[in-house]
C-alpha cells in the first residue's frame, strides 16, 4: 500500500491529520492514551514509568521512539511530550469511557508519586525529588483537579502529600481556590483516618486570620494526639494561627519519635525561649535543631536554624559571624528555590548590614527580598521589606524615602498575628522618622500607637522591648530613660550591642547620670518591665 503524499500547503492540522494516517493501530492508541499528560514540548512531558503505569502498555520504548521518529512526539533528558496542536488532535480520537478509565488511572500514578517523595523532602535526598515534583507540576494539578471531582477523599491525600514541596517554593498561594473546592466537596467533618490530611487542605485554603476555614483546621488539629504521619503540619498551623500552639503538649505527642520532628520541636521551643526574653536557651535550643536537620539532611530546617543562631550573633555585635551563618542559610534556601525563606534570610542580612552601618548594602538586599516575595503574593514578606528599606533610607538620612517606604509596608502589611509585630515596627519606624525630622508630637504618636498594638501577649515581647528602647529616647528625665532600657533589657534578654538607634541613646543617658544611679534606674525597669513601659 502507498503511503499518503504530504500535503503540499496546508494548515498544520492538515499536516497533523496526514501524519496519522501514517500510524499503525498501536502507535495510535498510545498516542490518544497520552493525551492523558498535561504538559508537552517546553512544559513537560512524561516519564517513560509514568507512560507505562498510566496508560497501561508494558515495555513502551519501542512506541515511543516510534512516535518520536513520526515527530508524534517530543523526546528529550528521559520525557516524551506532545506539542499542543498534535495532543488536541489525539484528544479527539479518544472516546469518553476510555478517557475516563485513563484520568483515574493519572490521577492514581500521581497520587502514589507525590506520597512517595513527601517524606524525601525533608532529607538528603530532598533536592532531586523536588526538582522531580517541579517537572511533574501540570500533571499534579491536573491530576488534584480530577481527584476533588471524582475522589474527594484521595484528593485530601494528595493535597497533604503536596502540601510541603508547595510551601517549599512559594506555590500554596496559587492553590487556595482548589483547596476550598476540596473542601466543599469532602463537607464539614474530616473523613475517617482523614484527620490530618482534612485539617491541612483548610490550612491550604485560608487566605485571613478571621477565616472560618482556619477555625475548622485549628480544632481539628488540636484534637490529634498521636504522631502525625505528615509531621511538617506542625509549620503550617503555627504559621497560619500563631506560635503559641507549639506550646501544647499536644504537639510533642505529634512529632512523636520522628527525628526530623525532634529537630522541629527544639524550633518551636527555640522561639517560646526567645518570646519569654531567654535569648541563651534559646540559642541552645536552635542550636539543637540545627544539629538534628543536618543528621536529617535537610536544607529548609538548617536554614531555619541558622537563621535565629544568625540573629543571636548579631544581638552581641558580632556582625561578621552573623553575616556567616546567614550567608550559609542563603545557601541552603537557594538551593531548595525556597523563595519564602530566601525572602526572610535577605531581610535579616539586610538588618545586619544596617547595624553595620552599611546602609546601600542592606538596601540591596531588602529590594531583592521584596521582588521575592511579591513573585509569590507573600504579601507579609514584601511588607517586611518595605519596612527594612524604610530603616535603610532613614539611617542613610533619606527621611522622604524612608516615610514612602513604611507607608508602603502599611498597604501591603498581610492581615494575620504575625502582622501586628510587623506594624508595630513600621510605626516606630515612622516615628523615628517624624523625630528626626524635628515633629515630637508626631513621633509620640506613633510611639503611643506602636505601645497599644504590642501589649496583646507573649508573643509581642520582642516588640514591647523595642517601644521601650523608642520612648526611651523621649524620656523626660534620664532616670525615665535608664528605667525603660532596663525594661527593653529584660523583655529581650538583653540589649543589642551597637543598634544605632538604642546605643546612641545609652550612651547619652550614662553620661548624664552617675553609675549607680543609672544601675539602679535600670534595675528598676527590669523589675517592672511590660508595667514601665505602659506608664512612660
Amino acid at each position: 500500500m502507498t503511503a499518503p503524499r504530504p500535503p503540499g500547503t496546508a494548515t498544520l492540522r492538515a499536516v497533523v491529520e496526514w501524519s496519522w494516517e501514517l500510524l499503525d493501530a498501536e502507535e495510535r492508541d498510545l498516542a490518544c492514551r497520552l493525551t492523558v499528560f498535561s504538559g508537552g514540548g517546553l512544559s513537560g512531558g512524561a516519564t517513560l514509568d509514568a507512560v507505562e503505569s498510566v496508560c497501561g502498555i508494558a515495555y513502551p520504548e519501542d512506541l515511543l521512539a516510534s512516535l518520536a521518529e513520526k515527530s508524534f512526539l517530543d523526546a528529550s533528558d528521559g520525557r516524551y511530550g506532545m506539542l499542543e496542536t498534535i495532543r488536541a488532535f489525539c484528544a479527539e480520537q479518544v472516546p469518553d469511557e476510555t478517557l475516563a478509565t485513563l484520568k483515574d488511572a493519572h490521577a492514581a500514578y500521581y497520587l502514589r508519586l507525590a506520597e512517595q517523595a513527601e517524606p524525601l523532602l525533608r532529607g538528603g535526598e530532598q533536592l532531586p525529588w523536588l526538582s522531580r515534583l517541579s517537572a511533574e507540576r501540570d500533571d499534579l494539578d491536573a491530576a488534584l483537579r480530577h481527584l476533588v471531582r471524582s475522589a474527594p477523599e484521595d484528593g485530601l491525600r494528595l493535597m497533604a502529600a503536596l502540601s510541603w514541596f508547595w510551601r517549599l517554593h512559594g506555590l500554596a498561594g496559587q492553590r487556595v481556590g482548589l483547596a476550598r473546592e476540596l473542601l466543599d466537596a469532602v463537607g464539614p467533618t474530616p473523613p475517617p483516618g482523614l484527620d490530618e490530611e482534612y485539617a491541612l487542605c483548610g490550612l491550604n485554603a485560608v487566605t485571613g486570620d478571621d477565616d472560618e476555614r482556619l477555625v475548622r483546621a485549628d480544632r481539628v488539629l488540636a484534637t490529634i494526639d498521636r504522631q502525625l504521619r505528615l509531621p511538617f503540619t506542625v509549620v503550617l498551623w503555627t504559621l497560619a494561627v500563631g506560635p503559641e500552639r507549639s506550646q501544647d503538649e499536644r504537639v510533642r505527642a505529634q512529632v512523636g519519635d520522628d527525628a526530623w520532628g525532634q529537630a522541629l520541636l527544639a524550633v518551636g521551643l527555640g522561639f517560646q525561649e526567645q518570646f519569654a526574653g531567654r535569648p541563651t536557651a534559646s540559642e541552645a535550643l536552635f542550636a539543637r535543631a540545627l544539629e538534628g536537620f543536618r543528621a536529617c539532611g535537610d536544607r529548609w530546617g538548617m536554614a531555619n536554624s541558622l537563621d535565629q543562631l544568625g540573629l543571636y550573633a548579631d544581638w552581641r555585635g558580632e556582625r561578621a559571624r552573623a553575616l556567616e551563618l546567614i550567608d550559609e542559610a542563603l545557601t541552603y534556601a537557594r538551593e531548595l528555590a525556597a523563595p519564602e525563606e530566601t525572602a526572610d534570610l535577605l531581610c535579616r542580612r539586610g538588618t545586619v548590614l544596617l547595624r553595620s552601618g552599611r546602609h546601600a548594602e542592606a538596601a540591596v538586599d531588602f529590594a531583592r527580598a521584596a521582588e521575592l516575595a511579591r513573585g509569590i503574593g507573600a504579601h507579609d514578606k514584601v511588607a517586611g521589606a518595605h519596612w527594612g528599606l524604610g530603616d535603610a533610607a532613614r539611617l542613610a538620612g533619606d527621611m522622604a524615602g524612608a516615610r514612602a517606604h513604611y507607608e508602603s509596608a502599611l498597604e501591603t502589611s498581610a492581615r494575620s498575628w504575625y502582622s501586628v509585630g510587623q506594624t508595630v515596627r513600621i510605626f516606630l519606624g515612622l516615628g523615628r522618622t517624624a523625630l528626626a525630622e524635628g515633629r515630637a508630637d508626631e513621633a509620640d504618636d506613633w510611639f503611643r500607637q506602636a505601645g497599644t498594638l504590642s501589649t496583646g501577649g507573649q508573643t509581642q515581647q520582642l516588640e514591647l522591648a523595642e517601644v521601650a528602647e523608642a520612648l526611651a529616647a523621649r524620656a523626660a528625665e534620664p532616670e525615665q530613660a535608664a528605667t525603660l532600657l532596663g525594661a527593653a533589657s529584660a523583655l529581650r534578654g538583653q540589649l543589642i550591642v551597637d543598634d544605632p538607634d538604642v546605643t546612641p541613646v545609652e550612651r547619652r543617658i550614662r553620661r548624664l547620670l552617675a553609675p549607680d544611679t543609672f544601675k539602679k534606674a535600670f534595675e528598676l525597669g527590669s523589675a517592672l518591665r511590660e508595667a514601665a513601659v505602659r506608664e512612660a
